[in-house]
């Protein structure tokens, strides 16, 4: 209840005055945002849109393949994704899921006065087979896909990526990149408010799930598309 009543308190008193700190940087360069437990989260701004893109990188001890295994459970993304309510693969007609190619819907939890923000998006894996990184392109798309929550707004825009990178035996760097527009009635400094640890908290969040047995018994990378950089 607490965090609620900061975040409306806030929401009011930006509405009348916008933070000089959200202002937009001609240059669009990254920025040190934030850092915990060794991820280091970053935004810069997007002049098409107010929002600020934010990314993270950090150490992950797990191999490739165990990531690998929890980012392709579209249903586990609520337990380690910042913000997320509900996840899962969805079939859209003429959209054929393949693989490595596949489509997911994503919830995202709004605090209140603000409605839920849902996507659908196209989920592409592939594999650099000189290094063995991987990198996972989501994108959203335009689909009449529902739930039939009638308490949700359908996000306009949303792109991000996954890069794994190994750095040992059982350890992996993680870069999560994301830019997204939740659409109208939201002002986009609070949006860049609170995304900014986005990217950590989410890292924070995936450090936890590979220790599970049903990830950690993954030994071999499943993507075979190439990556072609």
């Amino acid at each position: 209840m607490r965090k609620w009543t900061a975040f409306l308190i806030i929401l009011i008193v930006g509405l009348f005055k916008i933070p000089p700190a959200f202002a937009q940087d001609p240059d669009g360069k990254w920025s040190k945002t934030t850092e915990s437990d060794g991820i280091i989260g970053y935004s810069r701004p997007t002049s098409s849109s107010g929002y600020n893109e934010i990314k993270a990188v950090g150490i992950v001890d797990a191999p490739i393949a165990v990531i690998e295994a929890v980012l392709r459970d579209e249903a586990a993304k609520p337990e380690y994704t910042y913000m997320c309510s509900d996840g899962f693969k969805v079939d859209i007609p003429g959209l054929k899921n393949t693989k490595d190619t596949y489509y997911s819907y994503h919830r995202v939890d709004m605090p209140w006065p603000f409605y839920d923000r849902d996507l659908v998006s196209k989920v592409d894996l592939m594999i650099d087979r000189q290094t063995g990184s991987l990198l996972i392109n989501i994108h959203s798309i335009s689909s009449d896909f529902e739930t039939g929550d009638r308490g949700v707004v359908r996000a306009p825009f949303t792109v991000a990526k996954w890069v794994l990178t190994a750095k040992g035996e059982n350890k992996t760097e993680v870069l999560y990149q994301v830019l997204a527009d939740p659409g109208v009635y939201i002002p986009a400094f609070l949006v860049n408010m609170f995304s900014k640890g986005m990217g950590v908290k989410t890292i924070q969040g995936l450090r936890k799930i590979v220790k599970r047995d049903k990830y950690r018994k993954a030994k071999a990378i499943v993507t075979t598309t190439p990556w072609i950089r």
